[in-house]
């Protein structure tokens, strides 16, 4: 083999060494690309998914109402149990019988002629039931239908009307809801009777206008039971 045939040959080993350097660096690098750009990608990715669980979250704030007792002031006692919110305009006052906490309006009265109320009232008391069967005493005839509470406050007096009973939920727990609605505009009432261990907590209002029905069941969404 002559020294000329040789050089060929040598040069086309080197060429083919190049070439195949150059496709092995190449692919190495395009799939260096490839990952990079792949990782950065899926970086973009869950950065948008940030972005619009943020967006979702801030619209969720907007569009929830706002707490009517966000800046209400809070009644606790420890000994009674319980703890529940209500507004300025209400002030309160403790009554030892029958553990009664009375929360009332600066111009609630009860006009004694016709036993309307005006105002705002709404009493809590604790007591030991027999059952709920004992808790009002109704009687009921062709033109009238009277309930009276058995014990504690007989705020919850109420003729000529429906009565109509639910169930409902108050702080986690069941209560039972009585609803004594008048026929001719007259005084409207609602207990709501929550148990706890084998004592009875009745919160109850009293009230004609519709917006007091409304407060009162924005007072009873904060009642809560405490050790």
């Amino acid at each position: 083999m002559t020294q000329k045939t040789m050089s060929q040959k040598n040069l086309l080993i080197i060429i083919i060494a190049i070439i195949l350097t150059a496709i092995i660096v190449g692919g190495a690098v395009y799939f260096w690309q490839s990952a990079s750009f792949a990782k950065e990608k899926q970086q973009l990715q869950q950065m948008v998914q940030d972005l619009q669980n943020q967006i979702t979250q801030l619209q969720n704030q907007l569009n929830k109402p706002a707490d009517p007792t966000a800046d209400w002031q809070t009644y606790r006692n420890e000994e009674y149990g319980f703890e529940i919110k209500y507004p300025s305009q209400l002030s309160y006052k403790e009554i030892g019988e029958n553990r009664r906490v009375i929360f009332e309006s600066s111009d609630y009265d009860i006009e004694m002629a016709t036993g309307l109320i005006k105002g705002f009232k709404v009493e809590i008391f604790i007591d030991k039931f027999n059952s709920l069967d004992n808790l009002f005493q109704c009687n009921k005839d062709e033109s009238n239908t009277s309930c009276v509470l058995n014990r504690g406050p007989l705020m919850l007096n109420y003729t000529n009307g429906n009565v109509m009973t639910s169930e409902i939920e108050i702080n986690n727990s069941l209560a039972a809801k009585y609803e004594f609605i008048s026929n001719n505009e007259r005084n409207n009432s609602i207990g709501i009777v929550a148990k706890r261990e084998n004592e009875y907590y009745v919160v109850a209002v009293i009230y004609r206008e519709e917006k007091n029905k409304i407060l009162f069941n924005q007072i009873l969404s904060t009642f809560k039971f405490v050790e």
